[in-house]
This record gives C-alpha cells, sequence and structure tokens, in this order.
C-alpha cells in the first residue's frame, strides 16, 4: 500500500475528517515519500518512488504544489545518483588501470645479458629444425609445451625465433601466449599473482554498477509518473533498444 492510499483508507474509515487530520495525514505522507527519494539508489527505488508520487498526486491533484516538489526533488536525486555511478566507474577504472600498469623490468646490464643468452639460445634451436614443417611444428609445439619447464632464456629464444618469416608459421597463438608470460621477469609475474585477487574484485564492482546504472537507465526510459509523463534529466542515456512489447522489468 502506498502512502497516499493509506491517506484514502484512513480519511474514509471516518464518517468526518476534519480538515486538519487530513492536511497533517497530506503532510505525513509527502514526508514519507521526501524520505523515500532521498534514499534512492538504485532502479528499484526510482520505480518505487514514481509510484508513489502517482498514487500521491490522485489524491492531491497532479498540479499540487507538494507534487511538483517532489517531481524536482526526484529529478535532482537521479540526476545526483547518476553522476555517483559515474563517478565510481572512473574510480574503480582508474584504480585497475593503476594495478596493471605497474611493470618490473630488467636493467640495461640485465637486459644485454639475457638478449646475448636468448640469441645464442635461439640458434641452437634453430639447428634442430630441419624442411619438414610437420616435424618442425612438433619440435616446437614440444619446446614450449612439453615436460621441461621453459626458462626465461628459452622464451626470450623462441619468441625471437618466432619473429623470423621463415619460422613464424610454426608457432600457434597459443605458443606465442604463452612465451609472452614465460619472457616476463620472475618478480613481474609475482606481482600480477599477487595483483589478480585484487583486479578480480574490481572488475565484479565494476560489473555490478554498470549493471545498476544501466537498470537505473532503463527505468527512466521506460517508467511513467502522471499521465505519461518521464522524469527528464540532463544526463545523457544510452541503451539498448528493446523489441517491440519488451519490458525489462517483466
Amino acid at each position: 500500500m502506498t502512502y497516499a492510499e493509506r491517506i484514502y483508507y484512513s480519511r474514509h474509515k471516518k464518517q468526518v475528517e476534519s480538515t486538519e487530520d487530513y492536511l497533517n495525514r497530506v503532510t505525513k505522507a509527502y514526508n514519507e515519500i521526501d524520505k523515500l527519494i532521498g534514499k534512492l539508489s538504485t532502479s528499484k527505488d526510482y520505480i518505487r518512488a514514481c509510484n508513489e508520487i502517482s498514487s500521491f498526486a490522485q489524491v492531491i491533484g497532479k498540479d499540487a504544489t507538494e507534487i511538483l516538489k517532489l517531481k524536482h526533488k526526484l529529478k535532482d536525486k537521479v540526476s545526483d545518483v547518476m553522476t555517483e555511478y559515474d563517478d565510481k566507474l572512473e574510480n574503480i577504472n582508474h584504480d585497475i588501470s593503476a594495478f596493471q600498469s605497474i611493470e618490473i623490468t630488467d636493467t640495461p646490464e640485465e637486459a644485454r645479458d639475457l638478449q646475448q643468452l636468448a640469441t645464442t639460445k635461439m640458434y641452437e634451436y634453430m639447428m634442430q629444425l630441419n624442411r619438414d614443417e610437420n616435424t618442425n611444428r612438433r619440435l616446437v609445439g614440444n619446446w614450449i609445451k612439453g615436460k621441461q619447464a621453459l626458462s626465461r632464456v628459452d622464451a626470450m629464444a623462441l619468441t625471437q625465433l618466432s619473429t623470423i618469416p621463415a619460422y613464424e608459421k610454426l608457432f600457434k597463438p597459443l605458443h606465442k601466449e604463452i612465451l609472452s608470460q614465460k619472457i616476463k621477469k620472475p618478480e613481474q609475474i609475482e606481482h600480477e599473482k599477487v595483483i589478480a585477487p585484487m583486479l578480480e574484485q574490481k572488475r565484479q564492482e565494476l560489473s555490478r554498477i554498470y549493471m545498476d546504472s544501466f537498470m537505473l537507465r532503463q527505468a527512466l526510459q521506460r517508467v511513467t509518473l502522471i499521465d505519461g509523463e518521464k522524469i527528464e534529466t540532463d544526463k545523457k542515456i544510452m541503451t539498448p533498444k528493446l523489441q517491440e512489447g519488451e519490458n525489462l522489468f517483466d
């Protein structure tokens, strides 16, 4: 039962109700709806607020001052909530980028030594290859996915080998993905393991806020107040077009 319906039923329980009592009930309903709008944060809250205002308008009239005030408050609150969603999304994306931007690299001396060892190892791999492409594919697969763990030098050597036109067809996309991980500095790999749970948590939070924002924007398009009127905000609503007869809230 809406706040407005409580006014109506309370009023008709008595044969006679004083104007003062009626105004008190109207004021109470207005205050309750005002509180409801103040707590609005989701599409469900928005739909309930619309229903409450529409029912209230049926009791006191859609052009009543109280109705106009509530509609204005609802518009402002919705705009604030959508801004909060946008701010949260921006902050979470910033956090994710910050986590991912941390890169632990080699010193110039370490990079030079690694390059020299990898080049020598690459030549050793090349010596094992022959003119039979199928055999070469199996060799490359075994080097990368075999029981013997790839060292960082091995990964660098095979990465270099994969860039040579004569051998690039021997490497599958999965091979290159494995090498791109193995080529990283051990400290970088450890860092990525540490931040993985935090990144997953941030991504889940991001998905939830995206969905909450989407649902509120859909509610703005689909739910009406009085006589088909909708709450309009300054925010641009970007949502997929629904099929005819489809209702997100069914």
